[in-house]
């Protein structure tokens, strides 16, 4: 085995990932392997398999690959969250499937909806002493969106979680019932996976101590509203998260009080700019918009309040590019800006929303800001202002538009084309009663593949 593997690596070079199911000893020549029917006596149980699977991330050949398996049935879901759990307590990847009679089942799970975002710690145990070993007992990982529990032990327990945390919303298991819970009573050889209540979301527009409401397409909600906050940013802040140049990290776009920020994926300022001057400290509606091929992105910046008729378009290194007309006149309740690809063409058209005190009109426009459509996206006599956003809801590679009625208006969101025709039902996303207004977004938080729509109110915690 030792020659096999050796000479293989000297053959295929890095270029290959090697795993097998045997004993460390070949850990030198290979990525990692497959830790099958988790956790097997073979392996020393529970505290044996967990231990290896760290040893086998530790020497295995870079990248080292663990995958855990643990063997059962589509329906048995303590099973599998046990098996989950304990692989999230390490770098692993997870399977669940009839085990090595046959590893071709591709079942679904409530959980694998979830994206925890990075680890922020280490696995801890909760209920001894701390140890770098695994031993049975209670144990949690932190990550950046949640948290994970796992009870190895034989036995119920309770465990306090010292926050409130929010239960995964699901239709398979009864403990996904997306309570908020500040304790938690898990069964022994069980798992589980918390929400964090406080997050700072990617690849979707916020309001920095805001609470974001996420629905599917449809208008069902996904989870209990969450607040959303970046650290070291002003409450009431406008904040997009998103990587604009394609670098694979995340640039931040901040809009406070008249003056718009731009810092890289280490935090370092890249843009300070005030697109309407010095003399206006009042709100500002942004988006990003790729309207010429390959990177970078630009940024879109429209006044919330009556101070300029215009649209501003600035690089992502705050230089000033072109500006446009949306409307005719000065709104005294200014603009909502968005963004997105409504003919599948790989660059993105312009939306914007008009403010209070006028029509609720919405226009579409071409890259270089020249009108090519508009629609009325409420009774024409509704004066509240129209908040927009714009991403694909259907999967079909074309961006919808979505819309929310500003103050005065109830809280209805519709889903529509360019020229305002509905393209999905739409829905009401708090009580019909409400009238305070509301703001939309669109993201695949959850990294799915499948964008949502988050509802906001003008409450900031």
């Amino acid at each position: 085995m030792s020659t096999l593997l050796t000479t293989s690596r000297q053959l295929e070079g890095t270029d290959k990932i090697i795993l097998g199911n045997g004993n460390g000893q070949y850990y030198p020549t290979m990525n990692g392997r497959l830790i099958e029917e988790f956790p097997s006596t073979l392996d020393g149980g529970w505290t044996g398999a967990m231990n290896t699977y760290a040893d086998v991330l530790k020497r295995g050949v870079n990248p080292a690959l663990v995958i855990v398996n643990r063997v059962g049935t589509s329906s048995d879901y303590q099973s599998m969250r046990f098996g989950l759990a304990s692989t999230l307590l390490g770098g692993g990847f997870f399977s669940i499937d009839r085990g090595s009679v046959e590893h071709a089942a591709l079942w679904q799970f409530d959980e694998y909806q979830t994206d925890l975002g990075l680890p922020l710690s280490a696995p801890r145990r909760l209920d001894g002493p701390t140890t770098t070993s695994f031993i049975k007992g209670i144990w949690r990982r932190d990550f950046e969106r949640g948290v994970v529990i796992v009870n190895a032990t034989a036995n119920t327990a309770s465990v306090s979680l010292g926050e409130g945390l929010e239960e995964l919303r699901g239709t398979q298991s009864i403990v996904n019932g997306g309570h908020i819970i500040n304790s938690l009573t898990i069964a022994g050889q069980d798992g589980r996976i918390l929400l964090k209540r406080n997050i700072t979301p990617t690849d979707t527009l916020f309001t920095n101590g805001g609470v974001l409401q996420e629905f599917t397409a449809g208008g069902q909600p996904t989870r209990q509203g969450f607040f959303s906050y970046a650290t070291g940013q002003t409450g009431g802040s406008q904040i997009l998260i998103r990587d604009l140049d394609h670098d694979g990290k995340n640039e931040m776009v901040v809009a406070a009080r008249g003056q718009v920020s731009v810092s890289d994926g280490l935090g370092h300022t890249r843009a300070h700019f005030l697109p309407f001057g010095k003399n206006y400290t009042s709100e500002l509606s942004i988006t990003t918009a790729q309207i010429k091929r390959g990177p970078p992105a630009v940024i879109l910046v429209g006044a919330r309040n009556a101070v300029s008729q215009f649209v501003k378009v600035f690089s992502l290194d705050g230089v000033f590019l072109f500006q446009f007309s949306p409307f005719h006149k000065t709104i005294p309740g200014g603009m909502f800006v968005t963004a997105g690809d409504i003919n599948a063409d790989g660059l993105d058209e312009l939306m914007v929303g008009a403010g209070q005190g006028w029509k609720p009109l919405v226009r579409v426009f071409a890259q270089n800001g020249v009108a090519v459509h508009e629609f009325f996206a409420y009774g024409r006599g509704f004066r509240g202002g129209v908040r927009v956003a714009a991403g694909d809801l259907t999967g079909d590679g074309i961006a919808e538009i979505i819309t929310g009625a500003g103050p005065g208006g109830g809280p209805h969101v519709r889903i529509v084309n360019q020229r305002g025709g509905t393209v999905l039902p739409g829905f009401f996303a708090l009580q019909k009663s409400y009238r305070q207004g509301i703001f939309v977004s669109i993201g695949d938080l959850n990294r799915t593949g499948v964008n949502h729509i988050f509802i906001s109110t003008p409450t900031i915690y």
